[in-house]
C-alpha cells in the first residue's frame, strides 16, 4: 500500500463553479454552520493574491491556520486541470497540522477539475478501491452513525486514445424555445467561448452542420498522426439531445460537459440538468414550446395489409430525398399521370425538396416502406389549402403493391392526422378515369363536390 493510502483521509468536499459564481460565499456559510460540530479546514485557489483565503480569514470563518490559499500562477481552472499537485500538497499540509481533520472543503473550478484532487487521478487497482471504500464508510459512520449504507457506486475512469472534449447543451430562450449548443468542452469552456447554436429538431445533416460551425471542429478532424473523432457518433448524440428538447418541455437547461469524442465514439462524462416544474411532462399537441415543429415520432407505426403482412409507416424526413426520387422513377407513366395529372418525366430538385422538407405543423407525408428492400411502396400526403381551415390530400401506391389494401390504410391515417391537426375537411382532386381511387375515397366517406372536365373534386368533413 502506498504512503498516501495510510494517511488518514478527511471527507473532501469540492465546491466548484465558474469564476464569480459565489463559491467562496458558499464555503463561508458551510463553515459557519459546521465549525462548532466538526474539525474542518479549507483550501482555496487563486492566481497570485490568495484573495479568497484572505476573505475567509477576515470574516472570521475559521482560524488562519485552517485556511490554506493555493496560488496557481494562472487561471485556477486550467492550472488545476493540468497539474493537481499543488492541491494535493495543500491537502497533505493540512493533514499534518490537524491529524483529526474530519471535513476538508476544496474551492476550485468545475466538477471535472475536482477528480484529480479527490480521486488523485483514479483508483488504479483493487487495493486502492478497497482502501477508498473503507475510508468512505469510516467518514459516513463518523458523521452519520444512523445512516443505512447499501453500498458504493464504482464508475470507470473514462480515458480514450486521442480523445477531445466537447460541450453539448440545451438552453431555453423566451422567444425561440429550446436551443441546442455545441462547442469546445472541458473546464476551458468559458475561456474559449466556442459555441454554435441551432434550433431543434436536428437530423444527421443539421447536426453535422452545427458541429462544422465550431472551432473545435478543426481539432475533431484528423491532423498529423491523430485520427479523426467519430463525428457520426457525436452527431447522433446531438440528435438525441434535440429529441429530448422536443419531447420534454420541462427540460429547461442541460449541460453535457465534457462529452468525450474519440475515434471510436462519443461518451458523456458529466451532465447537469435544470428542470422547470411548471411545464407539462410531455409535449402538447403541435409542440407549443417549440419554434419549429419537430419530426412527429409519435406517428410512426405499422399497417396491416392483405395476407397478414405488416409494413412500417412513418412521416417522411428531409433525408428521404433519394428514396422519394427512386419511388417516383419506379412508377409507371400511368401512375405518374394519375398522381400529377400531367406528363412528368422526372421530379425537379425543387419539387423533390418540397416533398421531403415539410413544416409538420401544417402538412404531413406518410410513407410505407418495404423493409426487405428499403424502398417506399406508398406515399400519402396532405397540405393546407388557401383558407387554412381545410387540406388537400394526394396518394400514390407503387404499381407492384397495388390491390393489397395499402391505399386504404394510408388514407385512413391521413384523415385521422388531419383531424388531429385541426383541419375541418380534407379535399382530393382525382381524374375521372382513376376509378380505383374514386371508389376508395367513396368507401372512406368522401363525397363528390364538383367536376371540371376530367377532374373530380371529393371532400370529407373531419
Amino acid at each position: 500500500m502506498s504512503t498516501d493510502a495510510r494517511i488518514p483521509r478527511p471527507l473532501r468536499i469540492g465546491v466548484g463553479g465558474p469564476v464569480g459564481s459565489g463559491k467562496t460565499a458558499l464555503v463561508e456559510v458551510l463553515c459557519t454552520r459546521l465549525r462548532d460540530h466538526h474539525d474542518i479546514a479549507v483550501i482555496t485557489n487563486d492566481i497570485y493574491t490568495q484573495e479568497d483565503a484572505q476573505f475567509l480569514i477576515r470574516r472570521g470563518v475559521l482560524p488562519q491556520e485552517r485556511v490554506l490559499g493555493v496560488e496557481t500562477g494562472g487561471c485556477p481552472h486550467t492550472a488545476i486541470r493540468e497539474d493537481a499537485s499543488v492541491n494535493l500538497e495543500a491537502v497533505h499540509q493540512l493533514l499534518a497540522r490537524f491529524p483529526a481533520l474530519e471535513i476538508l472543503f476544496v474551492e476550485i473550478g468545475r466538477y471535472p477539475a475536482l477528480e484529480r484532487v479527490f480521486l488523485e487521478m483514479a483508483l488504479r487497482d483493487e487495493e486502492m478501491v478497497a482502501s477508498a471504500f473503507d475510508d468512505m464508510l469510516r467518514h459516513v459512520r463518523a458523521l452519520r452513525p444512523d445512516a443505512r449504507i447499501d453500498g458504493a457506486l464504482v464508475q470507470p475512469m473514462l480515458q480514450f486514445p486521442h480523445q477531445r472534449e466537447v460541450l453539448v447543451g440545451v438552453a431555453t430562450d423566451a422567444v425561440f424555445g429550446p436551443v441546442i449548443s455545441c462547442g469546445t468542452g472541458g473546464i476551458s469552456v468559458e475561456a474559449v467561448a466556442d459555441t454554435a447554436v441551432a434550433l431543434p429538431p436536428l437530423n444527421a445533416v443539421l447536426a453535422r452542420e452545427l458541429i462544422s460551425r465550431t472551432r473545435v471542429h478543426r481539432v475533431l478532424a484528423a491532423y498529423r498522426a491523430v485520427p479523426a473523432a467519430d463525428l457520426d457518433a457525436l452527431a447522433a448524440l446531438l440528435c438525441g439531445v434535440a429529441r429530448m428538447a422536443c419531447l420534454l418541455p420541462w427540460l429547461k437547461e442541460m449541460d453535457l460537459n465534457p462529452v468525450i469524442a474519440h475515434p471510436g465514439g462519443a461518451v458523456i462524462a458529466d451532465a447537469r440538468v435544470l428542470i422547470d416544474p411548471d411545464q407539462p411532462a410531455r409535449a402538447g399537441a403541435h409542440y407549443p414550446h417549440m419554434a419549429i415543429h419537430p419530426y412527429p415520432l409519435e406517428l410512426e407505426g405499422e399497417i396491416g395489409i392483405a395476407g397478414g403482412v405488416r409494413l412500417p409507416v412513418r412521416p417522411i424526413r428531409p433525408e428521404d430525398a433519394a428514396l422519394e426520387a427512386r419511388f417516383f422513377d419506379a412508377l409507371s407513366e400511368r401512375s405518374r399521370y394519375q398522381r400529377f395529372m400531367q406528363y412528368l418525366p422526372s421530379l425537379p430538385p425543387s419539387l423533390l425538396a418540397r416533398f421531403t422538407q415539410l413544416d409538420y405543423d401544417r402538412e404531413l407525408a406518410l410513407v410505407v416502406l418495404d423493409p426487405g428492400r428499403q424502398r417506399f411502396v406508398a406515399v400519402g400526403r396532405y397540405a393546407p389549402t388557401g383558407d387554412g381551415q381545410t387540406a388537400e390530400f394526394a396518394l400514390t401506391v407503387a404499381d407492384d403493391w397495388q390491390g393489397k389494401g395499402i391505399g386504404r390504410a394510408v388514407l385512413e391515417r391521413l384523415c385521422q392526422c388531419a383531424r388531429d391537426a385541426g383541419y375541418a375537411a380534407l379535399y382530393g382532386h382525382i381524374l375521372d378515369a382513376n376509378r380505383g381511387m374514386l371508389d376508395l375515397a367513396a368507401r372512406l366517406g368522401f363525397v363528390e363536390q364538383s367536376r371540371h372536365g376530367t377532374e373530380v373534386t371529393v371532400v370529407r368533413r373531419l
